[in-house]
């Protein structure tokens, strides 16, 4: 009876045993499963990805311009393409002129915005700084250049109230939603455009800080456009995963380092 019980007991503890090792390779198996498909979808998520990218990379490509592109009113959309038949991988994306130019200037450096042709009502707004910044979001330069002459007209403004060491002054400046500081420039106004103005420069000092340009008066229906946001969608028509990329391209801006080079035709004498 002790020998039938011993080898039941060791029946018992074989099976268990087998037991275990079956539940311990489910377990493993059916992790491997899950790693495997995980990893088959970021790879999936990648290609998706790649193909958006690949959509960016076609329309910063083109060989026309983007300002001569055939718009519909302002957006340029071409067809859909196809770049990988056997995944039915494609991108689609569209081009939209913006009238508003938004960027980051780092402190010390400048934006460009052409004006030729102000007169009558057109004006600008001109917005720096994150809105709960006060002070600290730092002053701007703002030079007007005339092709008569030529010249240049500069001021430095500063937020309402905020002092400045350099002269700076904050005349005109106010506090708007969702903004630091706002300055408005108008024909015939001082500071302003005045006839045969050609070009707007804006350099930030004392802060990197974020600008907006905005058209106002005569120039909301005819300021022309200061950049243009890409919007890029992937597609992988078998899975229906789908990826998009926004990327935005202004104007060429001139190197902040010209305010300081000085031209020669011939030689310079100290």
């Amino acid at each position: 009876m002790v020998k039938e019980s011993n080898r039941g007991q060791i029946a018992l503890i074989i099976l268990l045993f087998m037991a275990v090792i079956l539940t311990i390779g489910i377990s493993v198996a059916t992790r491997t499963t899950e790693d495997v498909s995980v990893s088959r979808k970021e790879e999936e998520t990648t290609r998706v990805f790649n193909a958006a990218e690949a959509g960016i990379e076609s329309a910063l490509g083109l060989a026309t311009p983007l300002p001569d592109l055939p718009y519909i009113g302002d957006v340029y959309n071409p067809a859909p393409y196809t770049f990988s038949v056997p995944d039915s991988l494609t991108y689609d994306y569209q081009i939209e002129k913006d009238d508003i130019l938004e960027v980051i200037v780092p402190q010390g450096h400048t934006i460009d915005v052409n004006v030729s042709g102000v007169s009558g009502t057109d004006g600008l707004w001109i917005d720096w700084g994150e809105p709960t910044a006060g002070c600290s979001a730092g002053g701007i330069v703002v030079a007007i250049y005339n092709a008569a002459g030529p010249t240049v007209r500069r001021w430095g403004f500063i937020g309402a109230g905020c002092v400045s060491g350099d002269n700076f002054i904050d005349t005109f400046v106010i506090a708007p939603p969702g903004s630091a500081w706002r300055l408005a420039l108008g024909f015939g106004l001082v500071p302003g455009f005045t006839s045969n103005d050609v070009l707007l420069r804006i350099r930030a000092t004392y802060a990197d800080m974020p600008i907006r340009i905005t058209p106002r008066g005569g120039w909301v229906a005819s300021f022309p456009p200061q950049q243009y946001n890409i919007e890029s969608e992937g597609t992988k028509a078998l899975t229906g995963e789908t990826r998009a990329i926004l990327t935005t391209r202004t104007n060429p801006f001139i190197p902040s380092i010209f305010d300081y080079v000085v031209f020669s035709g011939s030689s310079l004498i100290q």
